[in-house]
């Protein structure tokens, strides 16, 4: 992660009637290198943005520049993009808060409104951005195998589980260690055999954002935003409603968003009754129940996540990779 800004960023600003006031880098677990640019515009307006630099922004940019631009009701509005030494630099308007942040220290009922709400809007793009997917296609710029951009994600998260049950210093009683031993089994007959449940050519796709995770919207009153569309591909729509539930640990309150997802999806002419639909929700829930978990693990390793917010996600995340993988691997 970069601590300053390229210099070549600056200097577009300049280049376009932006005076840099002030920038600092953004901490968290991103995987790119984030900061927060104050600006003052040729009219004495002060303006906040955040430039997102990564050297792996081929799909994001592609959307910006064509979808996104056209949809300007899914992201923040984009100013450019800069080449840097570091890598491509997104300079895109400072839109509000995390919906993570937002809903912390709301009620109950204000959190669950919230994130329906976002749960309403994830399911009107897929079934708004269908019939954007022959002119995708030809574009072939985002993904349509998956698969193969999911599996190396897979491998991180076996290796991660290993590594944490090896780690552990627990003996075989501990359920702890029982927990972590079935969870490795899992993830070793999924890494061997989850391509077989990607070669299904007979599901619905649409346009996906590829990781809808909470921290990824954000919100400005009353409107949502998503942004960090690097991993968008051609899915089916359970690929992102997998990846979003995975920050509600509420059984219940996941079932919730679940249904309310499903009855909007509905409404753009989706059978999400039919067994393919659910088999492939499944399939993408244990998919990116394990990813996410690996990712956990590698993030508590940094020291980067609370332990005991951590072992609460082993204890949770173990109880819906075992629930999916019994659906899935029994299928």
């Amino acid at each position: 992660m970069l601590n300053t800004i390229s210099r070549e960023v600056t200097d577009w600003l300049l280049s376009n009637g932006m005076e840099t006031m002030d920038i600092y880098p953004l901490q968290g677990r991103f995987r790119a290198s984030l900061f927060s640019i104050t600006v003052k515009n040729a009219s004495g307006q002060i303006k906040d943005l955040i430039c997102k630099i990564s050297s792996n922004q081929g799909v994001e940019v592609h959307l910006y520049q064509g979808l996104l631009g056209a949809e300007p009701a899914l992201a923040p509005s984009w100013l450019g993009t800069v080449q840097t030494q570091a890598g491509t630099a997104l300079v895109l308007e400072r839109f509000g808060r995390t919906l993570t942040e937002t809903v912390t220290g709301l009620s109950a009922a204000g959190r669950m409104a919230l994130v329906s709400k976002a749960a309403v809007k994830l399911a009107e793009m897929h079934g708004k951005l269908e019939h954007q997917v022959e002119a995708q296609r030809r574009g072939d710029i985002l993904p349509t195998s998956l698969e193969a951009v999911a599996k190396p994600w897979r491998q991180m998260a076996l290796d991660e589980l290993r590594g944490l049950r090896d780690r552990s210093g627990l003996v075989n009683e501990s359920d702890a260690t029982i927990h972590l031993t079935d969870l490795c089994t899992i993830a070793q007959r999924w890494v061997d055999t989850a391509h077989n449940y990607y070669t299904d050519t007979n599901s619905r796709i649409t346009v996906t954002h590829g990781d809808p995770h909470l921290g990824n919207w954000l919100v400005r009153g009353e409107e949502l935003r998503m942004v960090d569309w690097e991993y968008a591909g051609l899915s089916v729509p359970q690929r992102d409603i997998a990846i979003f539930l995975q920050d509600i640990p509420n059984l219940k309150e996941q079932q919730t968003l679940y249904e309310t997802y499903v009855h909007t999806l509905r409404k753009h002419g989706w059978d999400t009754d039919s067994k393919q639909f659910k088999k492939d929700y499944f399939i993408h829930f244990l998919d990116n129940t394990l990813m996410m978990l690996g990712w956990d693990i590698a993030s508590y390793r940094a020291g980067t996540l609370d332990a005991d917010v951590f072992w609460e996600m082993i204890s949770t995340k173990s109880v819906w990779i075992r629930s999916s993988a019994a659906f899935v691997l029994s299928l």
